[in-house]
């Protein structure tokens, strides 16, 4: 899945963790090592994903309108719940739209979105959504 992402490092780590655990491998002195090259990498994504709505944040951009924000969520939302890793690069994509219809919650959703956690992802959308009302696009 990440490399789908283009998240070719953690491609790897992931497939040297898959091969560990497929060849049945239980020694927590070999397992460990793995597991926490892999939470950094997904660690590093997240710093990415938090960098990237930064800089669209301080970016001199045209506005956001509200039909395209709330378009922008609701593909978001389907990639989500469909559990697509396609989300991870949409998100990227339609980061300064998506940050401006979620505010600062776009950030814990790209998080959640690095690091595979669709489902998490997907409940804050949506409790954002709920909660703002009619003054969040949806």
């Amino acid at each position: 899945m990440a490399a789908t992402l283009g998240a070719t490092g953690v491609s790897a780590i992931a497939g040297r963790l898959e091969r560990l655990l497929r060849e049945g491998e239980r020694d927590e002195g070999k397992l460990a090592p793995a597991v926490a090259q892999f939470e950094d990498a997904c660690a590093q994504i997240a710093q990415k994903l938090a960098e990237v709505l930064s800089a669209d944040e301080g970016a001199a951009s045209a506005p956001v309108d509200a039909a395209h924000a709330r378009a922008a969520l609701n593909d978001l939302e389907a990639l989500l719940a469909e559990d697509d890793v396609r989300a991870g690069a949409y998100f990227t994509e339609h980061a300064a739209r998506i940050a401006f219809a979620l505010g600062p919650v776009a950030e814990d959703v790209g998080r959640h979105i690095a690091a595979f956690q669709f489902v998490e992802a997907l409940t804050l959308l949506r409790d954002a959504r709920r909660a703002a009302g009619p003054g969040l696009p949806t």
